[in-house]
């Protein structure tokens, strides 16, 4: 049996409007239950670590905060809760919602076309429609994360334009997570939900992609860089198995914990 235990550092009595917030969730498979009656927040600007045991159910969590599993009723028959930005889950759009609140999963999934069609891709939907791909801004994003490429220049640094020309079947697993990143990246979201999202990655490459994250959290989003009203800032909940990792890119933990107990 599981349950939720969180255990924060850094979280301070005062109050506060959370930008995510969740109350009472619980999740069944078969008999057992994954976890039961979590409830937990994320501030603006947070960077919050989801640790637990393997099986813990982290993924789950991060599926259901996204909006993508259905929340079911706990053991008292409570059905949990979902809020961000104030407004309920059943506020929301469930398309504008899941731009503004993204999962990051570990294996991103690709059509049989080029990487740069796949980033287009996206803009169909009409939630993104008031939203337009912007190849300099995903160009600049490459430069920064410095890709290894297969035919390299003298440097060793990838030519940006050639890695969105590549087939994104034939991409590494490493490779497939940068492009992963870029295609959630330019929708603009107020709330990361990353898991494992550097597990592919060798040591130097997770280090940019971390660097990267770094910076693209403490920006100003550009429609809201002329806005006199004080800005939402980016937050997100990492899942990680480096503690090192976690360490780096969070400031506080909530852990899922086994219970021996009915």
């Amino acid at each position: 049996m599981l349950h939720s235990t969180g255990i924060s550092s850094g979280r301070t009595s005062q109050k506060y409007e959370p930008l995510l917030s969740a109350e009472n969730l619980s999740r069944q498979i078969s008999t057992n239950w994954i976890w039961k009656n979590i409830s937990l927040d994320l501030a603006s600007g947070e960077r919050l670590a989801l640790t637990g045991a393997s099986g813990s159910g982290k993924s789950l969590l991060l599926r259901t905060l996204a909006g993508l599993d259905v929340i079911t009723a706990g053991p008292s028959a409570e059905k949990g809760a979902i809020s961000f930005a104030a407004k309920s889950l059943q506020e929301w759009e469930m398309p504008q919602y899941r731009s503004k609140v993204c999962y990051i999963q570990q294996l991103p999934a690709f059509f049989e076309e080029t990487v740069e069609e796949n980033l287009k891709r996206i803009f169909r939907l009409k939630a993104h429609q008031h939203l337009q791909y912007d190849r300099e801004k995903i160009l600049n994003w490459l430069k920064e994360l410095a890709l290894p490429l297969t035919s390299s220049n003298s440097s060793g640094i990838a030519d940006p334009s050639r890695f969105l020309e590549r087939p994104a079947k034939e991409l590494s697993g490493g490779e497939a997570q940068i492009a992963g990143l870029l295609r959630v990246l330019q929708l603009e979201p107020q709330v990361l939900l990353l898991d494992e999202p550097t597990s592919s990655l060798d040591t130097e490459l997770t280090k940019l992609f971390e660097k990267l994250l770094l910076k693209w959290q403490t920006e100003i989003p550009e429609k809201q860089q002329n806005s006199p009203i004080s800005t939402t800032q980016r937050a997100w909940i990492w899942v990680s198995h480096n503690p090192e990792q976690l360490q780096r890119m969070c400031s506080r933990t909530f852990r899922l914990d086994r219970d021996n107990g009915n």
